[in-house]
């Protein structure tokens, strides 16, 4: 599995919402259907990845602590038709969207939970 490129964006601490509001703006910019990661892609408007074959979503702005990326992952894990390539993939997407070590945790430690800031 190669790396997928990245364009990442910058945060600065905060809430999810705030850094998922950042990366919606940072992914006009690129081109429809050109998303690194595999099967998955990410619908900005319900914050959510979806596997493209199996219609499965993964709520991203509920991602807000380390235990619930885990989770997320897991589960995907035991999907079967969940590929290894499948569950990297996710694992490279939620890395991209939500800057894992630095919003969630670093060092070994948690850094959550990030509450998501709702108008």
């Amino acid at each position: 599995m190669s790396s997928p490129r990245s364009n990442a964006v910058e945060f600065t601490g905060g809430y999810i919402s705030e850094l998922l509001d950042a990366v919606s703006k940072r992914d006009k910019e690129w081109p429809r259907g050109s998303r690194p990661w595999g099967n998955w892609r990410y619908g900005s408007s319900a914050r959510v990845l979806v596997h493209e074959q199996s219609g499965y979503e993964v709520d991203v702005e509920n991602c807000t602590t380390s235990a619930r990326v885990l989770d997320w992952i897991a589960q995907v894990a035991k999907k079967r038709w969940a590929s290894a390539e499948d569950v990297g993939m996710l694992v490279y997407a939620l890395n991209e969207l939500l800057l894992l070590q630095e919003t969630l945790c670093s060092m070994g430690h948690e850094r959550g939970p990030k509450t998501p800031c709702i108008p």
